[in-house]
């Protein structure tokens, strides 16, 4: 477990943090999308998180495509 962690929408962060290039990248099932979604809105720290990384890879994907 990450310090700080927390259970949202029956998902820890960590396994949010580990499923958000998947996510964003639209390779999720639709279920484990839908709960990843939950836990984001309720969830500050991974919100904050996961739009840094999807602004980095924004940036870095098209520099390597």
């Amino acid at each position: 477990m990450l310090p700080g962690e927390r259970v949202v929408a029956g998902l820890r962060c960590s396994e949010v943090l580990g499923d958000l290039s998947a996510y964003l990248d639209g390779e999720v099932a639709p279920g484990r999308g839908a709960l990843i979604e939950a836990h984001v809105a309720e969830c500050q720290a991974c919100a904050t998180f996961g739009a840094g990384f999807d602004a980095g890879e924004a940036v870095v994907l098209p520099a390597i495509v």
